[in-house]
């Protein structure tokens, strides 16, 4: 099964489809989809919060090194 913000939700629950509809941007209704907002915004709004992005941009380019190396390998 696969879902996404814009599948048919004919025979999902309540939960399941209010869950789809916040993702896809609109105001959650159900407890589940609150409590997942107040998740996601506490993530946001961490102080590690920059810590994490230094993480990712370091491994994004240490990817990107080994991906041009792979290039030259290649040649």
């Amino acid at each position: 099964m696969f879902l996404g913000e814009e599948n048919g939700k004919g025979d999902i629950s309540f939960e399941l489809k209010d869950t789809l509809d916040f993702i896809a941007g609109k105001e959650p209704q159900s407890e589940y989809a609150k409590d997942l907002q107040k998740a996601v915004e506490e993530v946001k709004h961490s102080a590690d919060r920059s810590g994490t992005e230094t993480e990712y941009m370091t491994l994004l380019m240490r990817d990107k090194e080994q991906q041009r190396f792979g290039e030259l390998k290649k040649v």
